[in-house]
């Protein structure tokens, strides 16, 4: 999420994964040319259910689905006991594989800020996510465990990062992997830093201004082949060679769109146009339902949740009538926001999941969650099947267990929107990975030396030249994570989050995103944790370091 104003938002924390396990990619399963899953309880799609039944898995495809089939004498077969069988799941899209630059960023030396360099603009409409992917990288072990196949992975960066691949989750190098090359346009409301276009309005003419500089350059390169004559020849432009298919209308754009005003934004910049459009990781929703539905647009829902604010106890100090109201408006928002994915259910906008801001861990707890707030299991498994598949031009291969797709399956004991199912085993077109019940370490096991002492409740106060912004944030568990959210006492509807915390020794380090007023700026926040207090500074590219103190309030209960 991003906050209105800067000084507030120097406060967006969310954890990301700080620990991953290392991976031996030798020890991968290697390809079975022939696999029989036997007496398994079929999901053939979110709607139809085979009852107990066998699939054959041949060369990496569903050869047959049925009920008591024979199995090749040359197969091995695995007895699901009556497990419970899906199509595994299609992440919309991530940044899955890729990982983050280790290069820190610096003020670019632009003699005209008006005009820089494209690359400094973060406009690399030529660049392609399968330029960047890893296929050994944590993240996609991680995203395959969770139960996932094919994912829609769009590069890292600013405005116009660049294009999209759809990959397999399996494969012995990047290139193995890709299904789908350059299959999207990334574009986001992210501006440079202290260069055009630095604010939101500023993206959205450059992006207007890019996308006819490209239809016009098209036109000319027509012309010129048709009779070149005379014509002096256009000059090669690789970042409007890039955009022409969108042009074209045969390449989407998917729009990082995380607020409502966001929502309308990307509409209003499409309508003159009509490109093909895909909504991404949104995160509210708003008004937005009727224009999304007139547009007959898909939406891409993030997988990350704010946290519930818990009741204050009987003898909380909370009795003041004002701060009751305040507390039932959060519990008012956090339900609403929870209920998003069941209105668009209702409305019949179809939708997916995406996890550029989310972890894939989190995505069963997260569903389960909006199921309880009414949506329907059979839509919770479309949008993350056949929908997902829908969207990528991919469903004649995926997204269903029937016979000719990809051997795209996962085993889970029991059904898999129940709590205490898990899933047992992942077939990436037909490679095996058999996933291992893990047991619950014991907290207080490998934490970090002081890092229990954060968990809890907190005051924070920033003094932005002589001026206090103040407000409570929450640090708790998540798995062997971090998780911070924070609310500002200025903006009291709005839970915040940051990312990309790492701890070591009292020092807590993040960096957020920010909104101010228009300008999306990153900021890098470092903070000192001695006892029950902590004291630190927020600084940003190009402006004084503001200090930053905090007190906790409050220890989770024991």
């Amino acid at each position: 999420m991003k906050i209105k104003f800067f000084p507030i938002a120097v406060f967006m924390l969310l954890i990301m994964n700080k620990s991953q396990a290392q991976i031996d990619y030798n020890n991968v399963p290697e390809v079975t040319q022939k696999i029989f899953i036997n007496d398994a309880n079929i999901q053939k799609n979110p709607s139809t259910n085979l009852g107990i039944g066998d699939i054959l898995i041949e060369d990496g495809l569903i050869k047959q689905v049925g009920v008591q089939l024979t199995p090749p004498i040359d197969a091995k077969i695995i007895e699901a006991d009556s497990a419970y069988a899906y199509a595994a799941f299609i992440d919309a899209m991530s940044h899955i594989g890729i990982p983050k630059s280790d290069e820190k960023r610096k003020r670019p030396d632009v003699k005209f800020k008006g005009f820089p360099p494209n690359k400094v603009a973060g406009i690399t409409p030529q660049l392609k996510a399968s330029s960047f992917i890893e296929h050994d990288d944590a993240s996609i072990k991680s995203l395959r465990e969770s139960g996932f196949a094919i994912a829609h992975v769009v590069p890292r960066g600013k405005m116009l990062p660049g294009q999209g691949s759809v990959i397999s989750l399996s494969g012995s190098s990047s290139q193995d992997m890709i299904i789908k090359d350059n299959y999207s346009m990334f574009l986001q409301f992210t501006g440079a830093s202290g260069v055009y276009p630095n604010t939101i309005i500023g993206v959205m003419a450059k992006w207007k201004d890019l996308y006819y500089k490209a239809h016009y350059h098209n036109k000319n390169l027509q012309s010129y082949k048709i009779n070149s004559s005379g014509i002096k020849r256009p000059k090669e432009d690789k970042v409007l060679n890039a955009l022409i298919p969108v042009t074209e209308k045969s390449m989407p754009v998917f729009m990082k769109t995380n607020k409502a005003k966001d929502i309308f934004r990307a509409i209003a910049l499409q309508e003159s146009t009509g490109y093909p459009l895909v909504l991404g990781d949104v995160k509210q929703i708003g008004g937005a339902e009727n224009k999304l539905k007139e547009k007959n647009l898909t939406v891409l829902l993030s997988v990350g949740l704010p946290k519930a604010e818990k009741e204050e106890k009987k003898d909380s100090t909370i009795t003041d009538e004002s701060k009751k109201a305040l507390m039932k408006r959060k519990k008012e928002s956090y339900t609403a926001y929870l209920s998003q994915a069941a209105q668009l259910e209702k409305a019949g906008i179809p939708f997916a999941f995406s996890f550029l801001s989310s972890k894939p861990k989190d995505l069963k707890t997260n569903i389960q969650k909006l199921i309880k707030h009414g949506l329907s299991t059979e839509a919770s498994l479309a949008a993350l099947t056949t929908n997902p598949a829908k969207i990528l031009g991919i469903d004649k291969i995926a997204g269903t267990i029937d016979k000719g797709k990809l051997a795209n399956i996962i085993l889970t004991d029991n059904p898999y929107f129940e709590k205490k199912s898990r899933i047992k085993y992942v077939f990436v077109e037909g490679q095996m990975t058999e996933i291992k019940e893990v047991k619950k370490k014991k907290k207080g096991g490998a934490r970090g030396k002081g890092k229990e002492n954060l968990i809890g409740k907190w005051t924070y106060s920033v003094d932005v030249f002589g001026t206090q912004q103040t407000g409570n944030l929450t640090i708790s568990e998540d798995g062997d994570d971090l998780k911070i959210e924070f609310i500002a006492d200025s903006n009291p509807d709005e839970i915040s989050e940051g990312r990309d915390i790492t701890y070591e020794d009292g020092n807590l380090t993040y960096v957020v995103t920010v909104d101010g007023g228009g300008q999306e700026m990153d900021i890098e926040i470092s903070l000192d944790f001695e006892g029950d207090q902590f004291t630190g500074t927020a600084s940003m590219e190009g402006m004084e370091s503001l200090p930053m103190e905090g007190n906790k309030i409050s220890s989770p209960e024991k």
